[in-house]
């Protein structure tokens, strides 16, 4: 993040800082072990926080294809699940998601044309793969 002005001391360990209008939904006071001292050279400054970020700090990326399903549940409920490739700029994540959800929010990964309505199957065709922050999930 940019620096922030600093409009007022707290106590003897927070201050108020002059945070822009996107960042309104955020509280405005933060302690001092979060902040840090301005750093001077311009390329370690991180940029502004993406304009899609949610109040607990979670980032929606689109969801890119299904590459696997299973079955499984918890606690005697029965739930099918799908594993999702997601990409945000650029980047691509893995994550395991309930179908029913899935179907919900995004039904034009569920279509007939997408190959893998029902299939069971994984999404991607053999050589291609989804980057994830753990490594490369390739097609089988």
């Amino acid at each position: 993040m940019e620096p922030y002005l600093i409009i007022e001391r707290i106590g003897a360990v927070a201050y108020r800082l002059e945070l822009p209008a996107e960042l309104e939904a955020f509280h405005d006071v933060f302690h001092v072990s979060v902040l840090r001292k301005v750093v001077a050279e311009k390329e370690l400054i991180i940029p502004q926080p993406p304009k899609d970020l949610e109040l607990d700090l979670s980032v929606k990326g689109r969801p890119v294809s299904i590459l696997s399903r299973r079955d499984g549940g918890s606690m005697g409920k029965k739930a099918r699940t799908v594993q999702i490739c997601w990409e945000r700029d650029g980047i691509q994540e893995v994550t395991w998601e309930t179908e029913q959800h899935m179907r919900q929010d995004y039904p034009e990964l569920f279509t007939e044309d997408s190959g893998v309505l029902n299939s069971g199957t994984n999404s991607l065709e053999v050589g291609e793969n989804c980057e994830t922050r753990f490594g490369l999930a390739k097609a089988q």
